[in-house]
């Protein structure tokens, strides 16, 4: 176990290519709340590249730029970490009853639920998209060298073909500029550590100061029903609506 990393607990989607745009600033007449309310809050022990991904189940994974990855329980609590060659350069990614990890050595890991490696693929060129996978479970991404990679949970490709870099591949690796729950409230992470959180019922925004570090895309559990938001500094924060609306 890597004792680097610290959790702290409890605290108070086959279509087109596309990319993540930058997040969108806060409206001024946003309320302004002092303390987070948070469910948990855990510390990955090094700075992140990439934000925490959430299984069905509503565990969560997250991987680190020194070549680590992390993962807790629905509730926030520490399950396992192991060490992976390079840094986790993408959100990880739940298919298969494994979680799969892209590196910055070229690399793809499936660890298995107790984090146990279930297999291993070297690439020729980095991975150049965020990890999906369709009803099946199989695995898909894109790479630096115009290659598109299926993998079944086992390992086996399924898919490796090219494309054209002016002809987007028939595979949805979107990202959205920001989460939208089940409820249609909007969760945004900014640059400046700050959390933007808007109601469906379209009251103003409110903000939720978290850290100092820049905020990456956060993720919705739906076992737990927490918003999971990461910052670049390494940790990683599970926020409950619930706690949020009650404290207005």
């Amino acid at each position: 176990m890597n004792l680097r990393a610290r959790v702290i607990w409890p605290i108070c989607g086959l279509a087109w290519l596309s990319f993540a745009a930058p997040a969108a600033r806060a409206a001024s007449s946003a309320a302004t709340a002092s303390t987070p309310l948070q469910r948990f809050r855990f510390d990955a022990g090094a700075p992140l590249a990439a934000p925490a991904g959430v299984a069905p189940d509503g565990g969560v994974c997250v991987g680190t730029v020194d070549g680590y990855v992390h993962a807790l329980g629905p509730d926030g609590s520490f399950r396992w970490s192991r060490s992976v060659q390079g840094a986790v350069t993408r959100r990880p990614h739940f298919a298969g009853e494994r979680w799969f990890i892209a590196t910055s050595a070229k690399r793809v890991y499936a660890l298995n639920r107790d984090g146990s490696l279930s297999w291993v693929f070297q690439l020729y060129s980095a991975i150049d998209s965020e990890l999906t996978s369709d009803a099946k479970g199989t695995l898909y991404f894109v790479t630096a060298d115009h290659l598109v990679y299926g993998f079944t949970a086992r390992g086996q490709v399924t898919l490796r073909t090219h494309y054209r870099p002016t002809i987007t591949p028939e595979i949805t690796f979107a990202q959205p500029v920001e989460l939208r729950d089940p409820e249609g409230n909007c969760w945004l992470g900014r640059s400046d550590g700050v959390l933007e959180y808007r109601p469906a019922t379209g009251e103003n925004p409110s903000l939720f100061p978290l850290t100092s570090s820049a905020l990456l895309l956060p993720a919705w559990s739906r076992a737990s029903r927490v918003a999971v938001v990461s910052a670049r500094s390494g940790l990683v924060f599970g926020l409950d609506p619930a706690r949020l609306r009650a404290s207005h």
